[in-house]
């Protein structure tokens, strides 16, 4: 079993602050120096939250390696998972006409691979999550996980969550609505369940689906 230290900040009730939160959490651990600007450097928009380009982007900027694992079907294809860092340059600049009002998501793509770091389209599963935290390096998911708690009323959700630590059966995720979900400072998810609320994420927009492994980058 492998546990990474990390403490619960949680998100105020009807707010967009998963990705701060979630962004704050992971800061403390790898860039203390970082932490106490996380909220003055990322931008929450009031239709959604933060993208998590954003996210990616900040953190490169603090001195940390980041690497983007993503197989979003919005923008890639199978016969993407063998291209290049140019490859998939040249696919998301193409594709922004085309995504219209996508274009802030975009955006921060590109500025993501412009400064240097990998996009690595994979096929999520849970040999690599356990690889990343068996390396000490902390993770930032997109999920959708109502579906986890909500017994009566179904609905389809996007919400950032954290992957501190596992066991042979469970993911542990620190999850910033945890307060409101009646639950401890972390919750235990067996791991096809999260798995399966990563993937089905992927519906929502080109950024959802996808996990951001980050680590101090003296550590490398």
């Amino acid at each position: 079993m492998k546990k990474l230290p990390l403490a619960l900040i949680n998100q105020k009730e009807w707010t967009y602050d998963c990705g701060l939160c979630c962004s704050e959490m992971v800061a403390q651990q790898v860039c203390t120096s970082y932490a106490a600007d996380v909220r003055k450097s990322l931008h929450v928009y009031a239709w959604v939250w933060t993208f998590l380009p954003q996210i990616w982007y900040s953190f490169l900027q603090n001195n940390c390696h980041v690497e983007l694992v993503w197989l979003n079907p919005h923008l890639f294809t199978k016969a993407d998972i063998w291209q290049s860092q140019e490859d998939y340059k040249i696919r998301l600049k193409e594709l922004l006409p085309i995504l219209g009002k996508k274009y802030v998501w975009m955006k921060w793509f590109i500025k993501f691979i412009n400064a240097g770091w990998l996009l690595v389209p994979k096929i999520i599963n849970r040999e690599c999550i356990e690889n990343a935290l068996d390396n000490d390096t902390y993770i930032i998911a997109s999920v959708t996980d109502s579906w986890l708690y909500n017994k009566w009323n179904p609905s389809y959700n996007f919400h950032y969550i954290c992957i501190s630590w596992y066991d042979e059966n469970n993911f542990y995720v620190h999850a910033p609505l945890s307060k409101e979900r009646n639950l401890s400072h972390y919750c235990l998810i067996k791991k096809e369940e999260l798995l399966y609320s990563i993937h089905a994420s992927s519906y929502g927009d080109v950024d959802n689906g996808c996990y951001l492994l980050i680590k101090n980058q003296n550590e490398n």
